[in-house]
């Protein structure tokens, strides 16, 4: 059933959300990728939105140089 289905994408969500926010102790870029994924395609908007932000996000972090000059 569809409830179901949906409420299953926002505990996956919220468990995305715990790894990329570091509350269940360090974060977890890659769990928190595949758990909002999972959301996100599940078609939980919540989860489209936190998986466009983290992706941005590490692209925004990628884009640092952290190179000394």
């Amino acid at each position: 059933n569809q409830a179901s289905a949906q409420d299953y994408a926002v505990a996956q969500q919220n468990l995305g959300k715990a790894f990329f926010l570091g509350t269940l102790g360090s974060k977890d870029f890659d769990m928190a990728l595949y758990w909002t994924s999972r959301a996100a395609t599940a078609g939980y908007p919540e989860a489209e939105y936190l998986l466009g932000y983290m992706l941005f996000e590490k692209d925004k972090d990628d884009d640092v140089d952290d190179s000394p000059e």
